[in-house]
């Protein structure tokens, strides 16, 4: 399976009033949601292949599919 995620980076998800300690607690959730739902797939060039797209403007790839052949243990669980 090939899994894209594209999630909104514009400014918008983050108003002043879900910020805490200079932080945006809206990005910390996407973030905690993305890490969690990827902790359970099986990655691999012949498994689950993942991808991020991140939009404001325009879209930004910020990696590929092809990029990962493994999850990156340092990514925080």
């Amino acid at each position: 399976m090939d899994l894209v995620f594209v999630v909104d980076g514009s400014g918008s998800i983050c108003t002043n009033s879900n910020r805490t300690r200079n932080t945006c607690v809206n990005w910390e959730l996407i973030r905690t949601f993305l890490r969690d739902l990827v902790f359970q797939l099986v990655i691999g060039p012949d498994d689950v292949r993942v991808a991020l797209v991140l939009f404001a403007d325009q879209g930004v790839i910020v990696w590929n599919l092809n990029e990962y052949v493994q999850k990156y243990i340092g990514f925080g669980r």
